[in-house]
């Protein structure tokens, strides 16, 4: 036992009241109080009685004075509650932000911002600018329009994702981290405004329809409103919020289109991050601070910004592209790439991949590779048309596609299933006069269902970049 446990517990003995540490200043102590207050009350009644002791104060002083800055910072509107006002409504991941007493700059606080994500997470450049971009978004939410769902992604477990989370938790305003969840408890913490970070995004979007039309509708403002049942009135309920979600494998089809998506992978034995503790982390509260201030100064300019976008090349992207566009103009530059690179390793949908192993098997199709027999010794010759059965049968044969086993039953892609995937493209079966020759070059005729090539080419210009290199016979 050291000396000061032994000062402490012989001064508690006698009935002296406990003086404060000798290792602890005053800015310390002042510093451990302002922490404190910024707790919700569940994480403070966690902490009391441990932070008491380290004080060396009695537990109902230590309540009050933190009760007594709380209410400061109330009454100075230097900041903001975090969750409710009764015990029972706080989340455990709520507190208070208080903003930074100086101007903060966006290009002073991205850089920092970014290498507090690097130092925590093994992360590319291009996600590292892109998390504290939605960050810096997520404090000035109500100069914009759209908030992006940010989908923290990994092929496998232990790759960040959590880590990242507990990062965002410290860094965002009004956190409210969860793994479960009904409609009916997401809905009444609407009220405080949060920002929702999922650490199992996967199973939260799976377990119900409503939840998934509440994250849906939450990314624009004017579509944030659902109509519910309440004590037999129907009243509106705003879910506007920005939102993050961890998920392992591939990107739920719920948000596809609505997303930014950030891929993580396992750290190398050579890469090292510095582990974030649940505790808290002073830079990134101070972090959090500055954008506070940095949003509270800028909102104004930022809402003028959105309104004059008149052609938004990704409308996911647009309040970051906007928050980098007021750092400077290396960092709208950044920012751009940032958002090709990403667009370009996101995990493509059921439909892109669909759509590009087609436009790879007609390519084929178009140069002769490969035949299509009929029967032994008679084949199709048109070159700009296949049968649906045909097609079917060729993705179903690529090799490492999700064709061969596709559906509940994990059974060969069926010409009737293809209809179906390509039904919202407004791509379907005609009948169609297909020519065929046999071993002597004598024609016939065939009329079955099938695709014209050209039915495809809008969907590829759509949904597909263009192929990189030609296709040519072997």
């Amino acid at each position: 036992m050291n000396d000061l446990t032994e000062t402490s517990e012989g001064a508690a003995r006698a009935g002296s009241p406990p003086q404060m540490a000798p290792k602890m200043t005053v800015a310390e102590a002042e510093a451990e109080l302002e922490r404190l207050a910024g707790l919700s009350k569940y994480a403070f009644e966690c902490e009391e009685e441990v932070a008491a002791k380290r004080l060396k104060m009695h537990a109902i002083d230590l309540n009050g004075m933190v009760h007594g800055i709380q209410e400061d910072w109330k009454k100075s509107g230097n900041g903001w509650r975090i969750a409710g006002t009764t015990a029972a409504s706080r989340s455990p991941d709520a507190g208070i932000v208080r903003k930074w007493p100086d101007p903060v700059s966006a290009a002073d606080l991205l850089p920092q911002l970014v290498a507090a994500i690097h130092r925590h997470v093994v992360i590319s450049d291009d996600a590292a600018l892109t998390v504290a971009l939605w960050i810096m978004h997520c404090h000035a939410l109500d100069a914009f329009e759209t908030s992006p769902r940010l989908v923290i992604t990994s092929g496998e477990p232990a790759s960040g994702k959590s880590t990242l989370l507990d990062l965002l938790g410290q860094t965002v305003p009004r956190p409210l981290t969860f793994s479960t969840a009904t409609a009916a408890a997401l809905v009444k913490g609407m009220v405080e405004k949060p920002v929702l970070l999922i650490d199992d995004g996967g199973a939260v979007l799976a377990s119900g329809a409503e939840l998934r039309n509440i994250l849906r509708a939450g990314q624009r403002r004017n579509a944030a409103r659902m109509l519910r049942l309440e004590k037999g009135q129907t009243a509106g309920v705003s879910v506007w919020a920005p939102a993050a979600l961890c998920v392992t494998g591939r990107m739920p089809p719920a948000l596809t289109g609505l997303s930014i998506q950030i891929p993580l992978q396992r750290a190398a034995p050579a890469e090292a991050a510095l582990r974030l503790r649940s505790a808290g982390n002073n830079v990134l509260a101070e972090l959090s601070r500055m954008a506070a201030r940095w949003a509270s100064d800028h909102t104004q300019s930022l809402r003028r910004a959105e309104h004059a976008v008149e052609f938004a090349e990704d409308e996911n992207w647009t309040p970051l592209t906007i928050i980098a566009q007021s750092a400077g103009e290396e960092w709208q530059q950044r920012a751009r790439a940032a958002m090709l690179a990403l667009r370009a390793e996101a995990a493509p949908s059921a439909l892109e991949i669909l759509l590009a192993d087609i436009r790879t098997s007609l390519k084929r199709r178009e140069i002769g590779q490969p035949a299509i027999w009929i029967e032994p010794g008679r084949a199709i010759i048109d070159r700009d048309r296949i049968r649906s059965a045909d097609l079917a049968r060729l993705l179903s044969e690529i090799e490492g596609g999700p064709w061969h086993e596709w559906g509940q039953a994990k059974q060969p892609l069926t010409a009737h299933a293809l209809a179906k995937l390509l039904g919202p493209l407004r791509i379907r079966p005609a009948t169609l006069r297909f020519h065929t020759s046999n071993s002597i070059g004598a024609p016939q005729e065939l009329i079955e269902k099938g695709y014209l090539h050209a039915q495809f080419t809008d969907a590829f210009a759509r949904y597909l970049p263009e192929l990189p290199t030609e296709v040519t016979a072997p």
